[in-house]
């Protein structure tokens, strides 16, 4: 309904993208990412967001055709599974360490079954490929180092 009355939003709604992926170490008082009590106070449940005592969830697939109707949701979507791709590669094919047995558990249930807002969903994908990234990279390095001493 909110398409049919104003239009698509083109963008207006995923505002917080500009800082979503600054990490909270660097910046402590970051405003928050999560758009629940934002879309409560939107839909008139709350004043305002700070008043707003519920959160009312959009997902991935509405907040994109919210913005950007059915092409955002192919090309978002198909952006979201990519990369969700790239995580269980990472994970492998037969996770048997703890590390990688963790992104495969992390991809497949919290990840891949509770689907926040677009913005999120991809802020969470980049922090998990940069942490296992990192780890692993210290890891082989670490492998590296001790099979030729």
């Amino acid at each position: 309904g909110e398409v049919r009355r104003d239009g698509y939003q083109w963008g207006d709604t995923m505002s917080y993208a500009m800082y979503a992926f600054i990490p909270r170490l660097l910046w402590p008082n970051k405003p928050s990412v999560s758009r629940g009590a934002w879309f409560t106070a939107y839909l008139g449940a709350a004043a305002r967001e700070e008043e707003a005592t519920t959160s009312t969830g959009i997902s991935a697939t509405g907040e994109l055709y919210w913005n950007f109707g059915v092409p955002g949701v192919v090309i978002g979507m198909c952006g979201i599974g990519l990369f969700y791709g790239l995580l269980w590669r990472m994970a492998g094919t037969n996770p048997q360490s703890p590390l990688r047995m963790l992104l495969y558990v992390l991809v497949s249930i919290p990840g891949m079954l509770d689907m926040p807002e677009a913005v999120t969903v991809y802020g969470g994908i980049l922090s998990q490929f940069l942490l296992f990234s990192v780890i692993f990279y210290v890891l082989e390095m670490g492998r590296g180092k001790l099979a030729t001493s």
